[in-house]
């Protein structure tokens, strides 16, 4: 399936249940970029807008970049009344940016999906002096808990593709790219979900089938009523962060 499409037909499940990034990582940035008069931010692949969401207290512009038009389409709707946010159908390599015209170039859960080397020139074209890069990544637990390690055995199980699209690390292979070495950071963070959405959860995710709903809920049922608390199992992550100046 061409990446591009993937996640056609599932914007609304995945705007809805996947998990945002912690407020303490935002922090940082901020603290990092030190943003003032004229900072600008390119999200790329900015898929239904959770990430790029979490910059609208900063009060800068935003470009929002997104080559899935139901992904595009669905960030939109959350973008109304933030006019400093900016919708553009483009991808990593080609992002349709001005030369020169941001001073942050962010990814979350995307990078995985770009081409290194047309990325990196696209990248240095569209970057200001004194360019950052921030790449985010929620690594969902897979072993340590069993509600973690049951429901890793239900897409195992019921998700063909799953074994073969276990995408590669955001955090390896591009420092390179960009020169330099990052500053990486960890944060623990966990996503409370009730049954509707820890179904949810699962069928944002493009490797899963559509077709197997019915088994899969049911797989789904039975982990849940074996691992609830007060209506509630917990997913967890480390979020992960990259971030450098582009060179």
């Amino acid at each position: 399936m061409d990446k591009t499409t993937r996640f056609s037909g599932r914007a609304g499940i995945y705007g809805q249940f996947r998990p945002s990034y912690p407020s303490e990582l935002m922090t940082y940035l901020k603290t990092k970029c030190n943003a003032g008069e004229g900072f600008t931010i390119a999200d790329i692949g900015s898929g239904t807008g959770k990430w790029t969401g979490q910059f609208f207290s900063w009060g800068c512009p935003i470009f929002a970049v997104e080559p899935n038009a139901d992904m595009r389409l669905k960030a939109e709707e959350s973008f109304r009344g933030h006019e400093k946010v900016r919708s553009l159908e483009g991808t990593a390599e080609a992002t349709g940016l001005p030369d020169n015209s941001v001073n942050l170039i962010t990814a979350a859960q995307a990078f995985h999906w770009f081409d290194y080397a047309p990325t990196y020139n696209e990248f240095r074209r569209i970057a200001r002096d004194e360019c950052h890069y921030a790449i985010v990544w929620n690594d969902r637990i897979s072993k340590g808990d069993p509600f973690s390690e049951s429901y890793e055995k239900v897409l195992f199980d019921y998700c063909p593709e799953y074994a073969n699209s276990r995408h590669r690390s955001p955090l390896e292979g591009y420092d390179s790219l960009f020169g330099g070495v990052p500053e990486l950071k960890a944060y623990e963070y966990s996503q409370p979900l009730d049954l509707d959405g820890l179904k949810g959860r699962c069928f944002s995710s493009s490797y899963v089938p559509m077709e197997r709903e019915s088994e899969i809920n049911a797989e789904l049922e039975s982990v849940f009523i074996r691992y609830q608390n007060s209506g509630r199992v917990q997913m967890k992550y480390v979020t992960r962060l990259a971030f450098g100046e582009i060179k």
